[in-house]
C-alpha cells in the first residue's frame, strides 16, 4: 500500500514522468467543478442572498438556515478538494492523508447529513406550497429524486474512494466523480447559459466527465476501471432524472 502512495509521490515530483503533468490536472478539474458551482448556484442561491427568496424556476426552498447551512457544507467539500489536490499536486501526500482520515470523512459525512435535512426541507415545502401530497407520490418522488439519487451516488462514490485510499489512481477518480455527482445541480441551474431543460444537467455531465475519460486516454491510453465505473453512476442518475422528466 504504502509503495503505491510512494511511487505516486515520486511521479509528482520526477518532471519527466508523464505522470507529473497529474499535478496540473486534476487541480485544474478540481477548479473547474468550482467554476460550475459559482455559474450554477451563484444564479440562484446567490440572487436568494439579495432578494431573499428562491427566484421563478429554481426550486420550491427559501433561503433558510437549512439552505445556508447546506450551501456551506458543500461549498466546504469542493474547497477541500481543491485543497487535497493541490497538496498531492506539491507531494505532500502524508499531510493529504491525514487531513482525508478527519476532515475528509467529517466533510463526507456532513455533506449526506445536510442533503438529507435539505430533502426534508423539501419535501415540507413542496407540501406546503400545494404541489403535490405523498398520496401524489409519482409528483413528489420527481421533484426529490435528484437530491436522493446525488445523496446515494455520493456516498457510493466516496466509499469506493476511501476503500482505495491507498492506491492513488482509483482514490482520487472516485473522489472526483463523487463530487460530480454533487455539481450536477448546479449545472442543472444554468440555463442562462447552457440552455433549456434537460440539456443543462446533461451538458454539464458531459463537460465535467469528459475531461477525465481523455486525460486517461492521454495518460495511460486507455479508460481506467474507476474512471468507467464513476461515469455509468453518474450518467446513470442523469438517465433516471430525464425518465422522471418524462413520465412527469
Amino acid at each position: 500500500m504504502n509503495s503505491s502512495i510512494s511511487k505516486e509521490s515520486d511521479a509528482i515530483k520526477n518532471t519527466k514522468n508523464p505522470a507529473y503533468l497529474s499535478r496540473y490536472f486534476f487541480v485544474g478539474m478540481a477548479l473547474f467543478l468550482m467554476l460550475f458551482v459559482v455559474l450554477g448556484f451563484g444564479s440562484t442561491y446567490g440572487l436568494q442572498l439579495l432578494l431573499g427568496k428562491e427566484i421563478s424556476g429554481a426550486g420550491v426552498v427559501e433561503a433558510d438556515w437549512a439552505l445556508h447551512m447546506h450551501s456551506v457544507v458543500f461549498g466546504g467539500w469542493v474547497l477541500l478538494l481543491i485543497v487535497q489536490a493541490a497538496l498531492i499536486a506539491s507531494g505532500k501526500v502524508q499531510k493529504h492523508m491525514a487531513i482525508g482520515k478527519t476532515l475528509g470523512i467529517g466533510a463526507a459525512v456532513a455533506v449526506v447529513i445536510s442533503g438529507v435535512i435539505i430533502v426534508v426541507v423539501q419535501d415540507s415545502a413542496i407540501i406546503r406550497e400545494g404541489i403535490a401530497t405523498w398520496a401524489e407520490w409519482p409528483i413528489m418522488l420527481r421533484f426529490l429524486a435528484g437530491s436522493i439519487v446525488a445523496l446515494i451516488n455520493f456516498s457510493i462514490l466516496f466509499y469506493l474512494g476511501l476503500r482505495n485510499r491507498y492506491q492513488p489512481v482509483p482514490h482520487k477518480r472516485y473522489m472526483f466523480f463523487a463530487t460530480i455527482t454533487l455539481v450536477i445541480a448546479a449545472t442543472s441551474r444554468m440555463n442562462y447559459l447552457l440552455g433549456p431543460d434537460p440539456w443543462p444537467g446533461q451538458i454539464g455531465t458531459f463537460l465535467m466527465v469528459a475531461p477525465i475519460i481523455g486525460y486517461d486516454l492521454f495518460s495511460a491510453g486507455r479508460i481506467h476501471k474507476s474512471t468507467l465505473i464513476g461515469t455509468a453512476i453518474v450518467w446513470g442518475a442523469v438517465i433516471i432524472f430525464d425518465l422522471l422528466d418524462l413520465i412527469g
